[in-house]
């Protein structure tokens, strides 16, 4: 998969580079926190949670459901977004833009990683360099935005530094595959700040860095497919 991407530089100025995934992870149950880990739990409101011990989990997906567009196509009503950043690396430099996993909650009540599989992936084609934030990358804020009838309302919010550090992350992908370097990856969400999932068919996720004073936004409207079952 090739991402046709835009790289910010600190002066605001971007440069055109051609990026590439061969592999790709979603991460999940990534918070450092216990208790956003709970609340994102309790909202998800899977079937079988007694039974999940909430460690951190890897999903592989197809390369090939990663997207830049500004629209999707899904199956049903009950799917939604969650902001997460999007990580790449390329030779010795590491890239970092914002995302969406999106995903199929009535399926992740059976499944978590089909869930993950049968929706597209959307991040931004507008990259930062993680050697220009790293020092600071806990600093970073993460939102998403539902539209509705009623309007736009902010639906997620929280910081970098809610989730595992940027190491750790590579290090539970290590354990999967030993190429961590080889991999681009989803980081996990933050939770919903109303504690329960909603679904909307248009979304906006946003990258904050209020040290640097930019960020990296994305929209997209969710197209829905009618679900036939024969």
């Amino acid at each position: 998969m090739n991402i046709n991407a835009r790289i910010m530089n600190l002066d605001g100025t971007y440069c055109e580079k051609i990026l590439q995934c061969k592999r790709i992870a979603v991460l999940g149950f990534t918070s450092r926190n216990r208790e956003l880990l709970k609340k994102h739990k309790d909202e998800l409101g899977l079937d079988n949670a007694e039974k999940i011990d909430f460690l951190p989990r890897v999903y592989w997906i197809d390369p090939t459901r990663l997207t830049t567009s500004e629209e999707i196509f899904v199956i049903g009503n009950s799917t939604s977004g969650e902001v997460e950043y999007f990580a790449l690396f390329d030779n010795d430099e590491i890239y970092v833009t914002v995302g969406s996993d999106h995903t199929d909650r009535e399926l992740e009540k059976v499944s978590i990683h089909k869930s993950k599989q049968i929706c597209n992936k959307i991040i931004s084609n507008k990259f930062w360099k993680y050697s220009d934030i790293y020092d600071h990358f806990d600093e970073l804020v993460l939102e998403s935005y539902i539209f509705t009838e009623s309007g736009v309302r902010l639906y997620q919010r929280g910081r970098v530094g809610d989730i595992l550090m940027f190491d750790e992350l590579k290090k539970i992908i290590k354990k999967e595959y030993e190429e961590c370097e080889e991999v681009c990856f989803f980081s996990g969400t933050v939770p919903v700040i109303e504690g329960k999932l909603e679904f909307a068919k248009k979304w906006k996720v946003a990258l904050i860095d209020p040290i640097l004073k930019r960020k990296i936004e994305h929209m997209y409207r969710v197209h829905i497919i009618p679900e036939k079952n024969l």
